[in-house]
């Protein structure tokens, strides 16, 4: 899975651009950034070069996950990087997106949370900056610290799939990202787990029970203070 996040100059793709992409491999580790905005001032004549180097590794990549991807990332990839419909429809069908499932009701009731409170809730570090800080940094040719901004997004994001097990937010309810990562996401190391080993996966499960029971009673003592 490769997580990803952009950022960009504005919200309309019409009259803003991408200024950076930045990429992590979930299971190695490893880190790109396309800095479209870099690029485009000191080197405009390799553009063409990084936008097809970003496109053949989002094909190559088993699937993709970004927090609000298919409402913004990939349409606004799409418009401002003139991406060919079948390209930009096989990335949105392998693409998993946290805050989507949630308003469409996979993780309980249709709601939505941003990505600071879901870090909150889960001891995760929260972002080091704000859009707007990122739009002024490529304003400003500050492209460290855009680079910065972006991949600590994406670093967020790899570390929320890992825990696998989050606590929603807005419920008081587990969220199981399995639920909606792509099979091999949490695919064991080995094709022939151990007896042992399959055992030592089970407290997962139970845990997550646990958690479950634990939520219908908090809900319960909610009930009998009102």
């Amino acid at each position: 899975m490769l997580a990803f996040d952009i950022e960009t100059t504005g919200l309309d793709p019409a009259s803003s651009v991408v200024t950076v992409v930045c990429t992590q491999d979930f299971h190695t580790g490893e880190r790109r950034a396309y800095e479209f905005g870099r690029v485009g001032a000191c080197e405009p004549q390799n553009l063409g070069l990084l936008r097809k180097e970003l496109i053949d590794a989002f094909n190559a990549a088993d699937s993709l996950c970004a927090f609000n991807g298919v409402r913004f990332d990939i349409p606004f990839l799409h418009k401002a990087l003139q991406l060919e419909q079948e390209t930009t429809t096989s990335w949105l069908f392998k693409t998993t997106y946290i805050l989507e499932a949630a308003r469409l009701g996979i993780f309980g009731p249709p709601h939505t949370f941003g990505l600071n409170l879901l870090c909150q809730h889960n001891h995760v570090a929260v972002k080091s900056g704000s859009g707007l800080q990122a739009i002024q940094f490529a304003l400003t040719g500050q492209w460290d610290a855009l680079f910065s901004y972006c991949a600590d997004d994406v670093r967020i994001l790899c570390d929320l799939y890992r825990r696998r097990f989050l606590n929603n937010p807005r419920f008081h309810r587990v969220i199981d990202l399995r639920a909606i990562a792509h099979a091999s996401t949490y695919k064991q190391d080995k094709p022939h787990a151990t007896q042992e080993q399959e055992t030592q996966t089970e407290p997962c499960a139970e845990l997550l029970e646990l958690r479950q029971r634990l939520a219908v009673y908090t809900e319960f003592c909610v009930c009998l203070d009102d």
